[in-house]
Parts: structure tokens; C-alpha cells; sequence
């Protein structure tokens, strides 16, 4: 397997709604740059030699799995993007909670002005 398909497949493996947007091979090491559901990229530069290694398993896989990892995270949105739940109503069953009238609405509802 070939270092470009190896850390793709790895990225996907570790978190599956990462992409792999790019691999680039520089001066020994490998440029990897991954996007994720909130439209960040992030980039991850892996030696060579180690990535060689981590095709084969043991501790060098392990460490590339690590840094790929935390470059999905950086990406992927975490609890806090998530949508907040809605709060419940004050008055079951209606619309939400109810506004404040103006000096004319007190009036008209019999409510003492301010």
C-alpha cells in the first residue's frame, strides 16, 4: 500500500466524517492537510520514515494514528456546535413566554403605568 492511500484509509478509520484534502511529500515528510464538518482545514506534518514504519503496525502506527487523530479533532465539530435544545414554555401548550407590554397596553389591560 502506498503512504498516500495508507494515511487516507487511517484518516477515515480514525474519524469518518474527516477528509483528506490533500497529501503533500516534502523535504522527508508528508503534508497532510484534512477538513472536517465545520469547514476548517488542518494540516499535519508526518516524517516520512515514520509513516513508512506505521504501514507495517506497532508503536509508529500508533504515534501517525495520534496525530492524524488530533488533526480530525481540530476539524470536527465537537459538543459545542451541536444545536442547543429549544427551552420548554412557560405556559404548556402556548407560545412562549410573554412579552412586556407598553404604557399603552397597560392601559388598555389594566395594568398600572410606570
Amino acid at each position: 500500500m502506498n503512504a498516500d492511500t495508507f494515511l487516507r484509509d487511517l484518516v477515515t478509520q480514525l474519524e469518518p466524517n474527516a477528509t483528506v484534502v490533500g497529501i503533500e511529500e516534502r523535504d522527508g515528510a508528508y503534508r497532510v492537510s484534512v477538513t472536517g464538518t465545520i469547514g476548517v482545514v488542518a494540516g499535519c506534518e508526518l516524517p516520512r520514515a515514520e509513516v513508512e514504519a506505521a504501514e507495517h503496525g506497532g508503536e509508529a502506527h500508533r504515534r501517525v494514528a495520534s496525530a492524524l487523530k488530533g488533526c480530525a479533532d481540530a476539524v470536527m465539530g465537537g459538543p459545542e456546535m451541536a444545536p442547543q435544545t429549544p427551552q420548554r414554555s412557560e405556559r404548556p401548550g402556548k407560545a412562549g413566554s410573554l412579552l412586556y407590554l407598553t404604557g399603552a397596553g397597560r392601559a388598555s389591560h389594566g395594568l398600572p403605568r410606570r
